[in-house]
């Protein structure tokens, strides 16, 4: 079996990549261009480690019922993936997905380590969103030096948007 971290960051990567229907590199591309405040250091990460195999999955994670998710675990722990199996597992909506499968059970055995080690890359703020970054920023600094949003923008003017280049 893969090591508790691995398992935990493959999961979280996949299921930001399905959160954000991202299912092959242009997708994150699309957004980085059109959205880059609702991405994360996640979203980034994914777009760098995924491959074909982990953008079929975050597909199907995107809009599969929970049964379809632990059927493909299955398959893929048959198929001898079990990164991948166990990964799909955690990647499920925000919980996951139990399956009392005796195919599941050494994942099972480990499920809540694998799950306090997600939430400990998320309380890191992997999954923070850089829009969520940003305000925060704005926060502090406005504490810090004491103003309030009106002296910040007098200080610091929103840059106007950048057009797209044609052509």
């Amino acid at each position: 079996m893969h090591s508790v971290p691995r398992v935990a960051l493959l999961a979280l990567l996949l299921r930001e990549a399905a959160n954000n229907h991202h299912t092959a590199p242009e997708s994150l591309t699309d957004d980085m261009a059109s959205y880059p405040g609702f991405l994360s250091l996640a979203t980034l990460a994914a777009g760098h480690a995924l491959g074909e195999t982990e953008y079929a999955l975050a597909e199907l994670l995107y809009n599969a019922p929970g049964w379809s998710v632990v059927k493909l675990a299955a398959d893929l722990h048959e198929a001898d993936e079990p990164l991948h199996a166990e990964a799909l597992l955690h990647a499920y909506d925000t919980k996951g997905k139990r399956t009392r499968a005796e195919w599941a059970e050494p994942y099972m055995n480990r499920w809540w380590r694998v799950r306090e080690t997600i939430a400990n890359y998320e309380a890191h703020g992997i999954t923070t969103t850089l829009g969520d970054v940003e305000i925060d920023a704005h926060c502090a600094y406005k504490e810090a030096m004491s103003i309030d949003d009106d002296e910040l923008y007098e200080q610091f003017p929103p840059l106007p948007d950048d057009p797209l280049p044609v052509g």
